[in-house]
């Protein structure tokens, strides 16, 4: 795909506002499709497909797709290039998903809606099984972030709890037009079977952690008011700073101060 050319055709201005920034490497866009892996019946929403690069490939696997794409122009373009696939004129983010189950999501993100994409995703636990997101190497790093380092934070724990997170590969900024500020990387969210907390403890879970990082520099017990008596353990982990605990470690934090 000559992805300059079918712009210019299109007379379409990438817009920085939409963070278009159109991927015209076909081996990556190979290795991208190749790295979804679901079940070729499951349903597959492409966020942004924007020329295609992506649905090309997607639609010699896979018989059920969904493409939601924001811009007009892109959206009529593609519902003349691909007849028989159902495209949507609209925003991922608004998108209602209530009678979809089970389905994986494939995406290169703008990036400006790339951490609020994240948090739909996590809304949308457990209906969406696998996602494949390429998203700037500055946030894949700190989704699979590890405790103790400088990346980890509120967003590694809350997107953990829900799904295990890996960076596939990395991608240069080059293999873009126009071409972003920085580069990217390819990462996989896998859904977890079994979480260690009940559906009514999401949304308090998560407003938790958020908490405990509000000043990841102080330790938990001057960051937040705890009063738990003397519990040994409690005391262990509240003397340590938010960034030095592992999901485990805060989930029996959360249950410990539940209990209470």
């Amino acid at each position: 795909m000559n992805v300059k050319r079918e712009i210019k055709k299109l007379q379409l201005v990438p817009s920085k506002k939409m963070g278009q920034n159109f991927l015209f490497d076909e081996n990556i866009a190979k290795k991208i499709v190749s790295s979804v892996k679901c079940d070729k019946n499951n349903l597959i929403v492409e966020i942004g497909p924007g020329l295609g690069i992506l649905t090309q490939y997607l639609i010699t696997t896979y018989d059920n797709l969904l493409l939601i794409e924001k811009d007009t122009i892109l959206s009529d373009y593609l519902k003349t290039k691909y007849p028989n696939v159902s495209i949507c004129n609209g925003d991922f983010l608004k998108y209602d998903f209530s009678c979809f189950n089970n389905f994986c999501i494939i995406s290169n993100l703008p990036y400006s809606i790339s951490k609020f994409t994240i948090r739909k995703i996590i809304d949308l636990y457990p209906t969406v099984s696998r996602s494949i997101l390429m998203i700037q190497k500055e946030v894949a790093n700190r989704l699979a972030a590890k405790p103790k380092s400088k990346e980890y934070g509120a967003i590694t724990v809350i997107t953990s709890l829900f799904y295990d997170i890996r960076v596939l590969f990395n991608v240069s900024k080059n293999v873009f037009y126009p071409i972003p500020k920085v580069d990217s990387s390819v990462i996989l969210l896998q859904r977890k079977g079994q979480l260690y907390l009940s559906s009514d403890d999401y949304k308090p879970f998560v407003k938790f952690i958020y908490s405990c990082f509000n000043s990841r520099r102080k330790k938990l017990k001057n960051n937040i008011d705890f009063n738990i008596g003397n519990d040994l353990y409690f005391k262990e982990l509240t003397d340590k700073r938010a960034e030095e605990l592992n999901l485990v470690e805060f989930i029996k934090l959360f249950l410990l101060l539940k209990s209470k």
